[in-house]
Order: structure tokens, then C-alpha cells, then sequence
């Protein structure tokens, strides 16, 4: 059996999101730093951006007329940039940007191996670091709308 859309969907979003280097005409190198999990603390790991994709929810669309099934999936990507940099929030806002120039307004279809996932940028919220936080982070949601064949 393969693996639940959900996570062909997380995977999808995670394999695009290595394009986000400077030498792609994006604004950071976020991408050099892609993890699957919710992040976790990481005092070692110096003044590196990093980005995490996980599921935040899930529904059930329609019937399509095909006989398939859609489902709306949000994802997250989650930007961390550590406050050990003097520029950790502008960098987050750079990062953020990043994101939404990968997943554009319309989104962009990719293949899954049970279907198509259509995504794209929405919402993102930054974090309130309280004092003491090691890390600036924004969350980027995507939409995400898979049709299984």
C-alpha cells in the first residue's frame, strides 16, 4: 500500500522547497535546510536558516466528476532563523517571501503518486519571541488540494 496522501502531499512541498537558494534568484538559502518534523531546538547549529513542513489540517472535499476524490490539505512551512543574528527577523521576512515566490497565487501542480496536489501560498503569521527565545520564526500555510486518479 502507499503511503497516505497527507504525507505524499507534506513530501511534495518538502521536495520543492531545496530550490530556495541564492544562486536560484531567491532572496536566502533556506532551502540548503529542509526537515519533514516540527523543528526543535538546535543551539549547535549556528546563524542557518531552516525550514520544517508538517500537516496542520486536513478535510474531505467533493466527489469530482471523474470519480476521484479531492482533498484540501494545509501545510505549513515553518522558517526559523535564529536570534543569534543581528538581521533574524528581516531574514525571516526574506525567507517568507522566498516561499511565497515557490508557491505563487493560482498555485502550481505536482505529481504525487496518487494523483495531483495543487499548491500555493496563503497566510503566514510571525511568532512573538518572548524574551529569551533562541530563534525569529514565521509560518507560511499553503493550501494544498490533492485529487487522487
Amino acid at each position: 500500500m502507499s503511503e497516505a496522501i497527507t504525507w505524499q502531499a507534506v513530501q511534495s512541498v518538502a521536495a520543492r522547497l531545496p530550490l530556495i537558494t541564492i544562486a536560484n534568484g531567491f532572496r536566502t538559502n533556506a532551502g540548503n535546510s529542509v526537515l519533514v518534523e516540527q523543528l526543535q531546538a538546535d543551539p549547535g547549529r549556528g546563524a542557518v536558516e531552516r525550514l520544517s513542513v508538517y500537516l496542520d489540517r486536513v478535510s474531505r472535499s467533493a466527489d469530482t466528476l471523474d470519480g476521484g476524490t479531492e482533498w484540501t490539505v494545509q501545510i505549513v512551512v515553518e522558517a526559523d532563523v535564529p536570534s543569534t543574528r543581528r538581521d533574524a527577523q528581516q531574514r525571516a521576512h526574506a525567507v517568507m517571501a522566498d516561499v511565497f515566490s515557490l508557491f505563487p497565487a493560482g498555485g502550481i501542480a505536482l505529481p504525487i503518486p496518487a494523483g495531483v496536489v495543487e499548491i500555493e501560498a496563503q497566510t503566514a503569521d510571525f511568532l512573538t519571541r518572548v524574551d529569551g527565545a533562541n530563534a525569529s520564526v514565521a509560518q507560511i500555510r499553503l493550501q494544498a488540494i490533492v485529487r487522487l486518479l
